[in-house]
Protein backbone atom coordinates (compact mmCIF):
# COMPACT_ATOMS: atom_id res chain seq x y z
CA UNK A 1 0.00 0.00 0.00
CA UNK A 2 1.15 3.34 -0.94
CA UNK A 3 0.84 6.53 0.93
CA UNK A 4 -1.42 9.08 -1.09
CA UNK A 5 -1.02 12.76 -2.56
CA UNK A 6 -3.56 15.57 -0.13
CA UNK A 7 -5.80 15.76 -2.78
CA UNK A 8 -5.90 11.92 -3.80
CA UNK A 9 -6.60 11.62 0.46
CA UNK A 10 -9.41 14.05 -0.05
CA UNK A 11 -11.49 12.17 -1.85
CA UNK A 12 -10.62 8.82 0.15
CA UNK A 13 -11.87 10.65 3.27
CA UNK A 14 -15.53 11.43 1.28
CA UNK A 15 -15.58 7.59 0.46
CA UNK A 16 -14.47 6.58 4.04
CA UNK A 17 -17.06 8.99 5.81
CA UNK A 18 -19.78 7.92 3.42
CA UNK A 19 -19.09 3.98 3.47
CA UNK A 20 -21.47 3.92 0.25
CA UNK A 21 -21.11 3.60 -3.50
CA UNK A 22 -21.24 7.38 -4.37
CA UNK A 23 -21.37 9.13 -8.17
CA UNK A 24 -18.57 11.42 -9.02
CA UNK A 25 -21.34 14.26 -8.64
CA UNK A 26 -21.73 13.59 -5.04
CA UNK A 27 -18.16 13.22 -4.08
CA UNK A 28 -17.51 16.79 -5.48
CA UNK A 29 -20.08 18.25 -3.75
CA UNK A 30 -18.91 16.50 -0.42
CA UNK A 31 -15.50 17.60 -1.00
CA UNK A 32 -16.35 21.20 -0.52
CA UNK A 33 -13.69 22.29 -3.03
CA UNK A 34 -13.35 24.31 -6.44
CA UNK A 35 -12.49 20.95 -8.17
CA UNK A 36 -14.45 19.90 -11.47
CA UNK A 37 -15.84 17.05 -11.87
CA UNK A 38 -13.14 15.86 -14.82
CA UNK A 39 -10.56 16.73 -11.48
CA UNK A 40 -12.16 14.54 -9.30
CA UNK A 41 -12.80 11.72 -12.24
CA UNK A 42 -8.96 12.23 -12.58
CA UNK A 43 -8.32 11.48 -8.95
CA UNK A 44 -10.93 8.83 -8.64
CA UNK A 45 -9.19 6.97 -11.91
CA UNK A 46 -5.87 7.23 -10.13
CA UNK A 47 -7.32 6.21 -6.61
CA UNK A 48 -8.87 2.40 -8.50
CA UNK A 49 -5.51 2.40 -10.60
CA UNK A 50 -3.59 1.98 -7.16
CA UNK A 51 -6.25 -0.27 -5.40
CA UNK A 52 -7.77 2.46 -3.08
CA UNK A 53 -11.18 2.27 -4.48
CA UNK A 54 -13.54 0.12 -6.79
CA UNK A 55 -16.37 1.25 -9.02
CA UNK A 56 -19.42 -0.34 -10.42
CA UNK A 57 -21.69 0.57 -13.08
CA UNK A 58 -25.61 0.57 -12.66
CA UNK A 59 -27.13 1.86 -16.32
CA UNK A 60 -25.19 4.74 -17.33
CA UNK A 61 -23.73 5.81 -13.81
CA UNK A 62 -20.43 4.91 -11.98
CA UNK A 63 -20.27 4.40 -8.07
CA UNK A 64 -17.19 4.43 -6.52
CA UNK A 65 -16.93 3.32 -2.77
CA UNK A 66 -13.41 2.63 -0.70
CA UNK A 67 -11.59 -0.64 -0.88
CA UNK A 68 -9.05 0.06 1.45
CA UNK A 69 -10.20 0.61 5.27
CA UNK A 70 -9.48 3.57 6.64
CA UNK A 71 -7.75 2.16 10.04
CA UNK A 72 -5.43 0.35 7.71
CA UNK A 73 -4.42 3.63 6.19
CA UNK A 74 -4.06 5.00 9.11
CA UNK A 75 -1.21 2.39 10.38
CA UNK A 76 0.21 2.64 7.17
CA UNK A 77 0.68 6.84 7.71
CA UNK A 78 1.77 6.11 11.23
CA UNK A 79 4.39 3.67 10.42
CA UNK A 80 5.60 5.87 7.89
CA UNK A 81 5.91 8.38 10.43
CA UNK A 82 7.17 6.18 12.86
CA UNK A 83 9.89 5.07 10.59
CA UNK A 84 11.09 7.68 8.33
CA UNK A 85 10.30 11.10 10.27
CA UNK A 86 11.00 9.77 13.99
CA UNK A 87 13.84 7.35 12.98
CA UNK A 88 11.78 4.24 14.88
CA UNK A 89 11.84 5.98 17.92
CA UNK A 90 8.82 5.82 19.74
CA UNK A 91 10.04 8.36 22.36
CA UNK A 92 10.61 10.93 19.26
CA UNK A 93 7.19 9.98 18.19
CA UNK A 94 5.54 10.91 21.54
CA UNK A 95 7.44 13.59 22.38
CA UNK A 96 6.31 15.50 19.24
CA UNK A 97 2.53 14.55 19.63
CA UNK A 98 3.18 16.02 23.67
CA UNK A 99 4.81 19.21 22.14
CA UNK A 100 2.20 20.02 19.61
CA UNK A 101 -0.07 21.33 22.66
CA UNK A 102 -3.43 19.80 21.39
CA UNK A 103 -3.63 17.12 24.30
CA UNK A 104 -6.41 18.08 26.91
CA UNK A 105 -7.00 15.76 29.88
CA UNK A 106 -9.29 13.70 28.48
CA UNK A 107 -6.47 13.04 25.78
CA UNK A 108 -4.16 12.29 28.51
CA UNK A 109 -6.32 9.85 30.63
CA UNK A 110 -6.69 8.10 27.28
CA UNK A 111 -3.70 7.29 27.02
CA UNK A 112 -2.69 6.49 30.39
CA UNK A 113 -5.24 3.94 30.18
CA UNK A 114 -4.01 2.37 27.14
CA UNK A 115 -0.27 2.66 28.31
CA UNK A 116 -1.48 0.66 31.81
CA UNK A 117 -3.50 -1.83 29.65
CA UNK A 118 -0.26 -3.10 27.76
CA UNK A 119 1.87 -3.57 31.15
Amino acid sequence: MKKLPEAELEVMDVLWKTQEPLKTSEIVERLNKNWVMSTVQVLLTRLEDKGFAGSKKEKRLKYYYSIINEDDYKKLETEWLYKKIHNSSMKSLIASLIDTEELDDQDISEIEDMLSKLK
